[in-house]
This record gives structure tokens, sequence and C-alpha cells, in this order.
């Protein structure tokens, strides 16, 4: 299994750009002349892009929300594709309608860069078409970027040994897809639903810090290792085990977690619901009286996950054989083993 291309600023040639691909050979290297080849147009290649400030969102008629896909593109293309987000040709065709994926998609599968290409190609697609796609940072970004490796499968590491550098120099800002990973935010709202990859634990909120200020802290930490980031003071408490990133406390019945905690966050957001990822279950439901919704589905199992939808104020949740079913209440978290 290949997974690529991996695209850098030219080191010689003004204006052009360097292609590596993984190859049974090696590494196939080439010299793109064209800022906008045809796999990712019309996205532009670019090693400047600006960090997403735009994050609150209203009157939004339909979203969709996928979370934790860890690699499995081709769960990703059937899910997208069968539920009339992209076409046969893997083309936005989702209008005005926003996609947001709620972090994770480094580890565990083979098709992780297909999928960072896929998105960057539909983020400019669904831009010119009058929709939105939101790509969010989960704690599998982050842990990539501090040589955290112990999901990662093995060729993409000795594909980077190939090029004499380790996995994690591929996303310096320097690179496409590193320069524009790192401007990706933790947080975003869409009406009134919020969206944060782990949660929001009642120890992160007590910081009383803005959506704007989370987003900038988190960014700002990248290349920073492990230990410095949870002892920094405007960092720590955004990396640590009950920040955004990492928070379980919505899906573990012993949390002490209750409903008015629930709802503490979503005032100090000016949200009516959280949408989360991170925590894998059998099936995406909501808890706490709706005030939570939990999307990760377990897409890292090959073959399984489904995707929240939402459309003319209705929440439902759709399969991989394209059928969609009401959005469903649990009052216990329906827990996935995926060890």
């Amino acid at each position: 299994m290949f997974d690529g291309p991996y695209i850098r600023k030219h080191p010689s040639l003004a204006n052009q750009w360097q292609s590596f691909m993984p190859d049974k050979s090696g590494v196939l290297t080439s010299t793109l002349p064209d800022s906008q080849p045809t796999f990712c147009s019309p996205a532009t290649l670019h090693t400047h892009h600006t960090p997403v400030i735009s994050v609150e969102f209203d009157q939004v008629e339909k979203f969709a929300a996928l979370s934790d896909v860890h690699g499995q593109y081709q769960t990703v293309i059937e899910l997208l594709t069968r539920h009339q987000i992209i076409d046969a040709q893997q083309n936005w065709c989702y209008g005005k309608g926003h996609l947001v994926m709620l972090g994770d998609i480094f580890d565990r599968g083979d098709g992780v860069i297909r999928i960072f290409w896929l998105l960057y190609k539909l983020q400019a697609q669904a831009q010119l078409a009058g929709g939105k796609v939101h790509c969010l940072l989960g704690n599998h970004e982050f842990m990539i970027m501090r040589k955290s490796w112990r999901y990662l499968a093995q060729h993409y590491q000795d594909f980077a040994s190939e090029l004499g550098l380790e996995y994690h120099d591929l996303f310096n800002k320097d690179w496409v897809l590193g320069s524009w990973m790192r401007q990706w935010p933790t947080m975003i709202r869409l009406n009134k639903s919020l969206f944060v990859h782990g949660g929001l634990s009642p120890s992160f909120l007590a910081h009383q810090l803005t959506m704007q200020e989370v987003n900038d802290r988190a960014r700002q930490a990248f290349g920073i290792e492990r230990e410095a980031v949870f002892a920094h003071p405007l960092y720590g408490c955004i990396h640590d085990l009950d920040g955004p990133f990492w928070y379980r406390g919505y899906f573990k019945p012993n949390s002490g977690l209750t409903e008015q905690d629930v709802q503490a966050g979503l005032t100090q957001y000016g949200a009516e619901r959280v949408i989360v990822g991170h925590t894998p279950q059998q099936h995406i439901r909501s808890r706490f009286n709706g005030k939570v919704i939990g999307v990760d589905s377990g897409i890292q199992l090959a073959g399984r996950g489904e995707i929240l939808l939402y459309q003319q104020g209705q929440f439902s949740t759709g399969n991989l054989a394209g059928e969609q079913s009401p959005l469903q209440a649990v009052d216990q978290p329906n827990d996935l083993d995926t060890d």
C-alpha cells in the first residue's frame, strides 16, 4: 500500500514544487511546475496557509460530521459518496452544506495522506459552492508531531527514512500539508452545535478561555515537546488529559460528570450541544438529553462506521449502505472495543 504524495517547496527551483511518492522501488521524486495539479484542483499548492479565524457560523442549513477516520480512506469515500456529499468522481456535491472532520486523520490505517489531499481539494471546491469543509485538530495530529508513533503504520516511518527524515519532518511548515494542518482550529460552532475532538471538562472550563484563545494556543504548541507543553502556563490545560483533545468524561459512567456540568460548558460557548469524537462507540448516539453527541463510530476498524447528518433542524445518522436513521439517545455509553 502506497500513500502520498508529500509535497514541499522545491529547495533550488523558484516557484516550483518537489513531490515525493512512495513506490515499491523506494521513492518517486518529481518536480511540479504547476501550483494547481489535477489531483487537488481547484486548490492551489502553497505553504503560507493562514490560521483559521472564522469559526462561528449561523444559519447553516445542513452539515455532516465524521471523526477519528484514522487512515481509512475507502470508508471515508463510501460514507461521503453514499450520503451525497461527494459525487462518483470524489468532487463536492453538497452545495452550501458544511462538512466537519473532527480530528484524528493520522495513525492506524494506510490512507492518511489520501484523506488529507481529499479534504484539501474538497475545502476549495466547497468554498466555490458556498459551503465549507472544516478540519479540526485531534490528539493524534499532535502525537505525530511529538514523535509518538506507536499507532503509526511502519511503512510511513520507512518512507521518511528513505528521505533521510523522521516522519514528523514531512509536516513541517515548508511542506504543503504540514503548513495547512498547523492552521486548523480546535473548536468551531455551527448554529448551536459546538464541535471539539475530545470534549470540555469542568477543570478545563474553569480557565474561562474563549474559543479564539483555545484555537490560538493549541496551534502555538506545535513543535513543543509533550512534557514542556503540559507544564506550560498557557498550553497545559489545553493539551493535558482533561483538555479538549483528550477528555473522555462524557462516556465514563464513573466520571462524576452531570448534565449541569455539560450545560455549563455549552452556556460558556453559546451552544445547545457539543459534538465530539475521540471515544469509540458502537454507533453515533446522543447523551445527556441531547447535549452531547458522540460521532467516533469506530471507523478505525476497517469496514464499519457512520456519519452524523443535520438538515432542516433534524439530526440523523448514515451508515455505509447509504441508509439514514433518526439520531437515537442512550442513557449509558455504547463503547466499542478497539484494542
